[in-house]
């Protein structure tokens, strides 16, 4: 296997070449996948129309609401879906699925229906993400790609939105190639982090993900580069004799001792000031950030540089950045790398993708899962979203699609297995996630309180259920039990 990082060809040695490649991921599940689509393809499979829905079980954390990520990833693979030959044959030989079933996934083409919420839309558990409505076989070779694409973007997003707030409109930092959990989520931690605002280290990269607007060059002189030099002073010459690239610089000066690295920073600038250079930012990456960082503040400030911002670093997340806030720290720019692309305080999304619905013969069949604690709702369904007078958002309506409940969330992207409607552009979800984010009650936006958003179901939905329960004689205690729900 041969990896391009950055146009250069990377091989790797014998071992990760057997490593299988991003699009065989979805093949692993055998079992769950294959075997069982291949028997419900022996009893008329592919005529039964099957709804699933993926819904998120719990909320990660302490957040208060959810940011949804990888609907592009999931409709741009859905159409293109296709099986490779020689696996086909392997899983033929292996017995792990019928003959019959081999020569219906050689001709596999996706003919179904695709809804979705918005890329960067609110939303909260047990509300569906993505409904897809195929022949049974279908939906179900679908289900672990549906489910990872889900996973990440929306609990990156979920995680670094609360930075975005804790900063509160300054800028932010929340990705770093370094600290990422393998290069393979990288690009995705990028197009997240421009989708919220965040800076970028990376401007190629934006610009082939179809960022227009000019995009300036983030670049943080860190240790290694400052102890190459005999001194400090040495080192912030040479970073103001090479500063005619557009570019944000920074420089770190706590890699010796931190008052003799500003000292040395503030004498380097003063001799620059006559060629019009200068480093804009200082990075304080250790010790006390609030202490340091009110010292500094004043030090630059003596010294008649108070155009030179304060970046502060040091494994920094919402919590702490809030309470640098609190404390109103003279601080420019924040870099929440480690803990937010890591979502170190909760890296986990419980994602489950539920078959809701089946037709046969025209005849439809709801069903549903009533287990506690994993409840799944039936039918094609709607989110509908309800706001008050100034916009803000009051509750949300589970109810099926054909109800009139409030403003419908969830949008067809592609019908019958074609696409009818636009993907929107990177700058265009970021706008829609904005205006999401204006219409947040501000109480949820709180970094350290828990609090619940009203999430209800409607009256034709509680009546399926109790149908559902009635005939498999559940006790009909009322849907309004269900821990979701309020």
């Amino acid at each position: 296997m041969v990896y391009h990082l950055n146009n250069i060809k990377v091989k790797q040695d014998k071992f990760f070449s057997q490593i299988p490649t991003y699009k065989d991921i979805p093949q692993l599940e055998l079992a769950q996948m294959f075997t069982v689509s291949s028997i419900w393809y022996e009893h008329n499979g592919d005529k039964q129309v099957a709804t699933f829905d993926l819904t998120v079980r719990d909320m990660p954390g302490k957040r208060n609401f959810l940011i949804c990520g990888g609907i592009e990833e999931i409709i741009n693979n859905i159409l293109n879906w296709r099986y490779d030959k020689d696996y086909i044959n392997y899983l033929s030989s292996q017995k792990i699925i019928s003959k019959k079933f081999s020569n219906y996934l050689k001709k596999f083409k996706f003919s179904g229906d695709l809804w979705a919420i918005p890329e960067g839309t609110v939303f909260f558990p047990g509300e569906p993400i993505v409904r897809i409505t195929a022949p049974l076989v279908d939906t179900n070779l679908l289900s672990t790609f549906v489910t990872d694409c889900i996973c990440f973007p929306t609990l990156f997003l979920s995680k670094a939105v609360r930075v975005k707030f804790a900063t509160r409109g300054k800028i932010f930092v929340v990705n770093g190639a370094m600290r990422a959990n393998g290069f393979e989520n990288l690009l995705k931690i990028h197009r997240c982090a421009y989708i919220l605002g965040a800076t970028s280290p990376i401007p190629y990269i934006m610009k082939k993900m179809g960022v227009e607007k000019p995009l300036t060059v983030d670049i943080t002189l860190y240790h290694a580069f400052i102890k190459s030099f005999h001194n400090e002073l040495d080192a912030y010459r040479a970073i103001l004799s090479h500063i005619d690239a557009k570019a944000d610089l920074s420089a770190m000066i706590d890699t010796y001792d931190i008052k003799s690295g500003l000292n040395n920073f503030i004498k380097a600038e003063k001799e620059a000031e006559k060629t019009g250079k200068k480093i804009p930012y200082i990075v304080i990456d250790s010790g006390n950030i609030l202490k340091l960082s009110f010292w500094a503040r004043k030090e630059l400030d003596r010294a008649g540089l108070n155009h030179i911002g304060i970046c502060a670093l040091s494994n920094l997340d919402e919590y702490k950045i809030e309470k640098l806030e609190n404390a109103k720290a003279p601080i420019d720019v924040y870099g929440a790398i480690t803990e937010t692309m890591t979502v170190s305080d909760c890296p986990k999304l419980d994602a489950v993708y539920k078959l809701t619905e089946i037709i046969m013969n025209g005849n439809v069949r709801y069903t549903a899962k009533l287990t506690p604690g994993k409840v799944s709702l039936p039918g094609k369904k709607q989110i509908f979203r309800i706001y008050n007078k100034n916009s803000i958002m009051q509750r949300d309506v589970i109810g099926f699609v054909d109800e009139n409940l409030g403003e419908p969330i969830m949008k067809q992207y592609i019908k019958k297995g074609r696409q009818i409607i636009d993907l929107p552009t990177i700058g265009q979800i970021q706008e829609h996630l904005n205006k999401e984010l204006i219409k947040i009650p501000d109480k949820l936006k709180s970094i350290t309180k828990q609090i619940s958003y009203p999430r209800k179901i409607s009256k034709k939905i509680r009546q399926v259920v109790r149908k559902i329960k009635k005939e498999y004689r559940e006790e009909t205690s009322d849907i309004t039990d269900l821990e979701f729900f309020q």
